[in-house]
């Protein structure tokens, strides 16, 4: 059964710039599509955001995957954000990858899926119970919107397939070491427990130095704001008494 239909009659609103949701079960998997609305200061976002829930029950991964901004590359330079890389110059360039564990993440951020995201510019992000995926702007032709709902509905599902791949990779991999022949899922189960958290712990300091940042910012505007009204105060009280020749 095709998307697009179902879509369709939702997209009227969307048109009218009105936020909207639409929820249903799309091949046995809920589906929530959401058109949002976000204003931060004089800024006004429209992203549309696509929540579908794991196949295989709650995983443990954590993804942030999304195109990339000057902030950001300040953030990772600082170490306050991780940036897998795979060789791939053009989604390098483009894409910040803050996710864990590596190997189930370069499985699942093969050719094709790089190739679809630089085309879309999805962003792909976790949840406690739902893959969220996230284009800045509204889309307002069914067809596109069809096209990220089918890739949200794949990337879901191919996270399971994509940790058994890895492991069966890794355990391979222990074959060729010296003075090893073999790897447990245990050692495996641990060492991607550890990669999600320290992630946690590089996106938790992210937010810590983020909001001292921000109190710093607000200290410096009110003793600017306290400044410029007491120099004003001051240049007052100066012509006052210039004016009334120092008397009162």
């Amino acid at each position: 059964m095709r998307i697009a239909p179902i879509l369709r009659d939702f997209l009227a609103p969307a048109r009218a710039f009105e936020p909207c949701e639409l929820a249903g079960v799309i091949r046995g998997v809920a589906v929530t599509v959401r058109f949002l609305v976000e204003t931060y200061g004089s800024i006004t976002l429209r992203p549309v955001e696509i929540e579908v829930p794991y196949a295989h029950g709650e995983p443990k991964v954590r993804f942030a995957i999304f195109p990339g901004q000057a902030v950001t590359a300040s953030e990772i330079r600082e170490g306050l954000m991780r940036d897998l890389e795979f060789g791939d110059p053009a989604f390098d360039a483009e894409y910040v990858v803050n996710a864990a564990p590596a190997d189930v993440v370069r499985e699942l951020l093969d050719g094709p899926t790089r190739a679809s995201l630089l085309e879309s510019r999805l962003a792909i992000r976790t949840s406690p119970k739902a893959l969220i995926i996230r284009h800045d702007s509204w889309i307002d032709d069914a067809a596109k919107l069809e096209s990220a709902v089918e890739f949200a509905l794949s990337f879901a599902a191919r996270i399971g397939p994509a940790a058994e791949s890895a492991s069966a990779n890794a355990r391979a991999a222990a074959l060729t070491e010296p003075y090893r022949d073999h790897k447990t899922d245990d050692e495996i189960a641990l060492e991607r427990t550890l990669d999600v958290a320290a992630v946690k712990a590089i996106d938790e300091r992210r937010l810590a130095v983020s909001k001292l940042r921000s109190a710093r910012w607000q200290v410096f505007f009110w003793l600017l704001v306290f400044a410029i009204v007491g120099g004003i105060l001051l240049l007052v009280v100066v012509f006052g008494r210039r004016d009334t020749g120092g008397y009162e």
